[in-house]
């Protein structure tokens, strides 16, 4: 079973669902220049689960190598 973002669930355990609808239909058109937001959002509304994002550690490792062992 794929997990659902707790936003949804939440709406969904309240009666919500119809509500929850009609704001993935409604932001959309008022937000698309927004694109963090929008990305963050479609997420949301199509249930699909949080990807699992490398930590800024892991970024900068990534892209500047252990500099560490360059320098010893």
């Amino acid at each position: 079973m794929k997990r659902k973002p707790r936003a949804r669930r939440c709406y969904e355990r309240a009666g919500l669902a119809a509500e929850l609808e009609e704001t993935v239909r409604r932001v959309p058109a008022g937000h698309y220049r927004k694109t963090g937001l929008m990305s963050g959002f479609e997420a949301v509304a199509t249930s699909s689960g949080p990807e699992k994002q490398p930590s800024f550690l892991e970024r900068a490792k990534a892209r500047w190598g252990d500099r560490r062992r360059e320098h010893s």
